[in-house]
C-alpha cells in the first residue's frame, strides 16, 4: 500500500503532527527507491542493510501514536510475508 493512501485515515491536530508525518512520507520515499536499486542489483549485503532500514523505518517511536500504530501493522504484515503465512 503506499504511504499517501495509508496515511489518508490520520488527521494530525497536534501542531508537530504534521512535520512529522511529512518527514516519514520523506523517509519511506528514500526507502522504496534504495528497495528499486536493489532490485537491479541485488546483493547479501543490501538486503541486510534494507532489513535494517524497513525496521528503523516502521518500529520507530515519533512521537505521533497514530503514524506508529500506522507503522506497526505494515510492519506485522511484513513479518508475515518473511515468514512464510
Amino acid at each position: 500500500m503506499l504511504p499517501e493512501v495509508y496515511c489518508q485515515k490520520l488527521d494530525p491536530v497536534v501542531a508537530c503532527h504534521p512535520v512529522i508525518l511529512e518527514q516519514f512520507l520523506k523517509d519511506f520515499w528514500d526507502y522504496y527507491r534504495e528497495l528499486l536499486a536493489y532490485k537491479d542489483c541485488p546483493s547479501a549485503e543490501a538486503a541486510r542493510e534494507l532489513k535494517s532500514k524497513f525496521w528503523q523505518l516502521f518500529d520507530t517511536l515519533s512521537g505521533y501514536e497514530l503514524l506508529y500504530q500506522r507503522k506497526q501493522l505494515t510492519a506485522a504484515k511484513a513479518f508475515l510475508v518473511a515468514s512464510g503465512f
